[in-house]
């Protein structure tokens, strides 16, 4: 995998990951927020920020196992919404029925990347910039 390659996947994981840090490190959700956004704000800058990106990802054993699941899923999706049951999207619950799940991003600079569930599912707006996610 090529270096530009390896930084935009680990990039992607991570604005992933920001809606789902606080089930993920719980109390410590907001430091590991903080540090996202800003390494984000200084790679969208030019700045090659891959060594402290995967140090932080890797900092927490819940985050990193996490992160890990998913970059393993070939559309990046979080570990809830990836398939149990041969390859399609099922619930988290196991039941086996597909999800309409879709990724929304912050349209501004793309730093905050959230899934929803189904069509029905509201979609949050942006937290860094109170404007509504767009579709990826």
């Amino acid at each position: 995998m090529s270096e530009q390659v390896y930084s935009h996947l680990l990039y992607d994981v991570a604005r992933t990951a920001r809606p789902y840090l606080p089930q993920v490190v719980g109390d410590a959700a907001d430091s590991y927020d903080a540090a996202i956004v800003g390494l984000l704000a200084r790679a969208s800058q030019g700045e090659d920020v891959v060594d402290e990106m995967l140090a932080l990802m890797a900092s927490e054993p819940r985050l990193r196992d996490w992160a890990a699941k998913v970059a393993g899923d070939d559309d990046r999706r979080p570990p809830e919404l990836q398939s149990t049951m041969g390859g399609d999207p099922v619930l988290s619950q196991g039941v086996g029925r597909p999800v309409a799940a879709g990724k929304f991003v912050c349209p501004i600079d793309g730093a905050f990347a959230k899934w929803r569930r189904t069509v029905a599912e509201r979609v949050p707006p942006c937290p860094d910039h109170g404007v509504r996610l767009v579709p990826e």
